[in-house]
């Protein structure tokens, strides 16, 4: 059954999220996945992620994620996982596709 993964920090801001996916590229992309967004509120990052299943979401987070979180020193955010229960997306998703801009070099 697909999934819906949300995370949320008020530890990571837009920088520390552009570093994390220079150091742990989303490419290729993993099995299983559907879809990634990323937004940013008040309080900080929010992401919500489509999978195919929990088994393969989890295979994602302790085999690329969590070691790339824990080699750029950052808190682990274990995701709240529900069932999903309806997936829209329009015809041409590319069209709405948003590059992650390059993280600022110090």
């Amino acid at each position: 059954m697909a999934i819906m993964a949300i995370y949320s920090s008020q530890d990571i801001d837009r920088e520390t999220y552009n570093r994390f996916r220079a150091a742990v590229p989303i490419e290729p992309i993993p099995k299983g996945a559907i879809s990634h967004h990323v937004g940013f509120d008040e309080e900080g990052l929010v992401v919500v992620d489509i999978w195919e299943t929990e088994a393969q979401l989890k295979a994602f987070l302790e085999g690329r994620l969590y070691p790339g979180a824990r080699k750029l020193g950052l808190e682990i955010v274990e995701p709240r996982v529900l069932n999903l229960h309806a997936l829209w997306t329009v015809e041409d998703a590319a069209r709405s596709n948003i590059a992650t801009p390059a993280p600022a070099v110090a």
